[in-house]
């Protein structure tokens, strides 16, 4: 089958045409599309659709990736820090965009408490500020002063 960067995911795993039409659409869908059906990925907890919802479910539970403002910390072509700020909340995110373990040292002007996101294991910064994210992990600190 030809690859089209249009080509639709199917909404029902078993319907006719996936469920989007009872006429035949232009462009094929691939039989292997069924896994990726809405239907299919509501089942199944580990699924894409279930991890974005549960994402932008703690999303909306921080008033600083809601409304904060933001400044980046650091940047590389495999690691980036930013800070979202709002009144009631301060957090440091650090994002690791690589296949490798990767060490941040994070230099925080005051302690951070790790916030558990879903489906990612991030272990807390060390004594001296150092973070070790797995590959294509994210770790989100909450600053508190001290």
């Amino acid at each position: 089958m030809a690859n089209h960067t249009s080509s639709k995911h199917p909404w029902k795993e078993n319907a006719p045409f996936f469920g989007f039409s009872t006429q035949s659409p232009w462009l094929p869908i691939d039989d292997e599309h069924n896994a990726f059906s809405i239907d299919a990925q509501q089942q199944d907890p580990h699924s894409t659709l279930n991890f974005t919802r549960e994402m932008l479910a703690w999303r909306q539970q921080q008033p600083a990736l809601r409304e904060g403002s933001c400044r980046i910390l650091a940047f590389n072509k495999a690691l980036m820090v930013f800070e979202r700020h709002h009144e009631s909340q301060t957090l440091v995110i650090a994002i690791n965009g690589s296949n490798q373990e990767a060490t941040i040292r994070l230099n925080l002007p005051s302690p951070a408490q790790t916030l558990p996101l879903p489906h990612m294991h991030v272990s807390a910064p060390t004594e001296n500020d150092l973070l070790h994210p797995s590959p294509w992990q994210v770790w989100v600190g909450e600053l508190h002063s001290n």
